[in-house]
């Protein structure tokens, strides 16, 4: 994406890759926990300054994928940023129980319940808080 920002002559290639898509899906309770959906993949960065050959493990975190990238900072030039960003959405009313883990080993649990006047993003951060 370029901006305006991104034309000055001290930030020029100073670019980003940004994926964004709608992949609904419904999680059911006990899921095994691991699994983002990532296949084994290897692709090459190429640059200005060069080029270095990466590899994507099957499940691999997108955090993970950036420090590769940014371990071949020398040779490329190239930086890598990763942020997990999740839409919810809600289809019916009623008690909700969001678990959330990260690196750590147990999963901490959000609960609210959705009435017909908070299935709102206002009433969703309102329960939440």
């Amino acid at each position: 994406m370029a901006a305006t920002a991104n034309a000055r002559t001290s930030v020029y290639g100073n670019n980003q890759a940004i994926n964004s898509a709608t992949n609904a899906q419904t999680v059911a309770s006990g899921a095994t926990w691991g699994a983002n959906g990532i296949s084994s993949e290897a692709f090459t960065i190429n640059a200005a300054a060069g080029s270095a050959a990466i590899t994507v493990t099957a499940n691999e975190t997108a955090q993970s994928v950036a420090t590769k990238v940014n371990q071949q900072t020398s040779v490329t030039g190239v930086t890598a940023d990763a942020r997990a960003d999740a839409q919810l959405s809600f289809g019916a009313t009623g008690a909700y129980t969001l678990q959330l883990r990260s690196d750590n080993s147990t999963a901490e649990a959000i609960t609210f319940n959705l009435t017909d006047s908070s299935n709102t993003p206002s009433g969703l951060a309102a329960a939440i808080s």
